[in-house]
């Protein structure tokens, strides 16, 4: 069987020293970290952002040329022609607002262009003619010229037929000559007065 001696401690007497200090001595404090400034930290975090970026982009660019054959240099005269022109790019919001005004003086330019052309066809409502007409045949050139409209319209003059009266008659009152043709309500009514004669 085991016999279990009881433990002793030793104090610093025993041993012939000194007795031990009952409290420990702190260790020296380090020196306060003052909290940076607002801008100081935001420029370091901002310089930090720029760093890890452009190592990610010579990263990118890397990876990207070899996987399209290119040479880095290539890639990079890409990447910078393409940054320039973004430069260059106008807001979105101004972008917008012009490509609205491009749209709208383009679609006076048809509406003006259809009001004549859809007139020799004898067109009777040129809003619905504009509504109705399929708008990727009909463009307006960089020299202002409306182009594709004829052919729109003659494609709705054999879908929507009723939108159209009688080509020539119409032609003729638009000109401001007397029509050749008669339209239903005349001819009754010349039929009705046979001593009077169409103009």
């Amino acid at each position: 069987m085991f016999s279990i001696s009881p433990i002793r401690y030793r104090s610093p007497d025993d041993a012939g020293g000194a007795p031990a200090a009952t409290t420990a001595t702190p260790a020296p404090a380090a020196p306060a970290q003052h909290a940076p400034k607002p801008a100081d930290f935001a420029d370091a975090l901002i310089k930090a952002l720029e760093d890890r970026t452009q190592r990610a982009e010579k990263g990118v660019l890397k990876s990207m040329a070899e996987q399209y054959g290119m040479t880095e240099a290539e890639a990079a005269a890409v990447l910078d022609k393409h940054k320039a022109e973004k430069a260059k790019a106008l807001p979105e919001d101004a972008q917008k607002q012009i490509d609205a005004a491009k749209a709208e003086v383009q679609r006076m330019k048809i509406e003006t262009a259809l009001a004549k052309e859809g007139a020799a066809l004898g067109l009777v409502d040129p809003d619905a003619a504009m509504l109705l007409m399929q708008k990727d045949a009909v463009k307006v050139n960089d020299k202002g010229e409306v182009t594709g409209l004829k052919e729109a319209l003659e494609a709705l003059q054999k879908s929507k037929p009723y939108l159209f009266g009688r080509p020539a008659a119409m032609a003729q009152k638009v000109g401001g000559v007397s029509p050749a043709g008669l339209t239903p309500v005349e001819e009754a009514f010349y039929r009705k007065n046979p001593n009077i004669k169409p103009k």
